[in-house]
């Protein structure tokens, strides 16, 4: 791999990481949204302009992190976090069982292939990586050490 092929993967990794954030910011909000209704209809003065306001809330924070969603995966389709985050959302959110548990399945089927394919040897330095190898990257087994890259600011 060429340096400049390398600085491509870190600048992808770090864009993935940071609309990541966004989709995974837009889905916490999306459900405090949630509470924030069920609390409200808990109230024992509950006003119709109440309801309307916070289903309205609700609905505009489901679009928008759908369509993040699907923004993102539309990118990076074989990013086995992703598609797990969605498969949850949908899960969730949606409350379409079914659908999300294809999710899953794809996020598992990917993952397989990757061990597979590690343990082939095929992912190393040989080129037959994916071009979407990035969004398997796990932060927490993958993360990059900042003494590697030193004029990286983090």
């Amino acid at each position: 791999m060429s340096l400049t092929e390398g600085m491509s993967n870190i600048a992808s990794y770090v864009e993935f990481s940071n609309q990541y954030k966004v989709v995974q910011r837009s889905f916490r909000k999306l459900t405090q949204a949630f509470r924030k209704f069920w609390r409200l209809m808990l109230t024992d003065n509950v006003s119709p302009e109440g309801i309307a306001k916070s289903l309205k809330d609700v609905d505009g924070l489901q679009r928008r992190t759908e369509a993040l969603f699907k923004q993102l995966l539309k990118k990076w389709p074989r990013s086995v976090k992703l598609l797990r985050a969605y498969g949850t959302f949908v899960e969730e959110v949606k409350q379409d069982a079914l659908t999300a548990q294809r999710f899953f399945k794809e996020a598992d089927s990917i993952e397989d292939e990757t061990a597979e394919a590690r343990r082939r040897g095929l992912t190393g330095d040989g080129g037959a990586q994916s071009s979407d190898a990035l969004a398997h990257i796990d932060d927490k087994k993958d993360a990059m050490v900042r003494g590697y890259f030193p004029n990286i600011k983090c």
